[in-house]
This record gives C-alpha cells, structure tokens and sequence, in this order.
C-alpha cells in the first residue's frame, strides 16, 4: 500500500514508484481531499479523512479527526491486507503507522527531500513512535535527525 499525498509529496512517491517497477502489487490510500493521478483511476484506492487542519491549531482541536484518520486506516488496512505500507512525508504515516503495527504490517517512511537541517514532526512521531521498519532521509547527513535514520540515496 503507498499512501498518496499532495503536492511535492505525490512527486516524490510517483519518481520512488517509478524507481520501484512493476514487480509489485500496488494499491493506494489517499486523504479524501486529495486527488487521484489519473494513471491511477483503475487501481484499488482507499480513503481517509484529513486531519492536519492548518486552520485548527489547538492540539484538542485535531484528536478526533486523528481519531477518524486512524479507524479509517485501520479499516483501509484489514481490508487491504499489504504486507507493506510505503509513505513518503505526509501527515498521514502516523495514523497508518499505528494500524499498521496493530495489525503487524511493516511501515517504510520516507522522509521528504525538504527535510535536510530539521526534522518533521511526523519523521520524529514516526521515530520516536516507532511506527516504521525503515526510515530513509535523502540527504546523506541527515541521519543523525532521526533514530534509525538510513541514507541510500533519494527518489528524484
């Protein structure tokens, strides 16, 4: 399963897709406010609530949309039944790290090409969280931001 993120996000998941091939079976989950490529308007394609609300800063604010996401994602998943969850960046790792290791279903992170000096909150959730089985930066010296940070190059 690859989760399919909006703007510089979707980028980066199509070039990593790209470098992956074909020898995998792919389905996607997708925020409901994001759309689809349309290469993709035949594959199998779950959806889930947003919950990074840029306009709702309070943190009690977002726990029920998080809450929404995460159920969704679980549902996504124990239908889905991947035996890989692949994200580049977005938000959305964290809800589906959580299903993912409740349901023992490995978690690949990628983080962001933009992300060479500091670390996202979502890399540092997924770390700290321990949610992902790998956690790829692409810049060589951004391994030390992250617990279990690997460096193998990146997907542009």
């Amino acid at each position: 399963m690859v989760i399919l993120a909006g703007g510089g996000y979707l980028l980066e998941t199509q070039c990593l897709l790209r470098g992956l091939g074909d020898q995998y079976d792919y389905c996607y989950i997708t925020a409901d406010d994001c759309m689809v490529p349309s290469e993709l308007s035949d594959a199998e394609v779950y959806r889930m609530r947003s919950f990074a609300v840029l306009g709702k800063p309070h943190f009690w604010q977002r726990v029920f949309p998080f809450l929404h996401a995460h159920f969704q994602a679980h549902a996504a998943l124990s239908k889905a039944r991947p035996d890989c969850v692949v994200c580049v960046g977005t938000a959305m790792a964290v809800p589906l790290g959580l299903a993912a290791k409740t349901l023992g279903i490995r978690l690949v992170y990628v983080e962001s090409i933009t992300r060479y000096e500091r670390a996202s909150l979502t890399a540092r959730l997924v770390a700290r969280l321990r949610l992902a089985d790998r956690l790829y930066v692409q810049w060589p010296d951004s391994t030390h931001l992250y617990r279990g940070g690997i460096y193998r190059g990146t997907v542009l």
